[in-house]
């Protein structure tokens, strides 16, 4: 073989290589391009969950503050009550 056949073989290996790393190249950058898709659909879920969080932690607070003030309401109220029976029997003429 002479000198322009061993280059042509060269010059054919390296057309090769170079064709094989082209589409490796065009193949991680369709992954990264996946990748990337994914991570954003991705972010965007995790902003709706923190969302949904935040309300949840809100109700959550509110409610614990609506049962305190019933609980509240409710202890006045019985206690109202207990005034009131107190008092009626201190009234009430006794039998003996």
């Amino acid at each position: 073989m002479n000198e322009v056949g061993v280059l042509k073989q060269q010059n054919a290996v390296f057309m090769a290589d170079f064709q094989l790393e082209r589409e490796d190249r065009e193949r991680t950058q369709s992954r990264l391009s996946e990748l990337e898709e994914q991570l954003a659909a991705s972010s965007q879920r995790i902003a709706i969950l923190e969302d949904e969080r935040q309300h949840l932690l809100t109700t959550v607070a509110t409610t614990r503050h609506q049962v305190s003030s019933v609980s509240y309401l409710f202890g006045l109220y019985l206690l109202t009550l207990t005034c009131t029976f107190q008092n009626c029997m201190n009234v009430l003429p006794v039998h003996t």
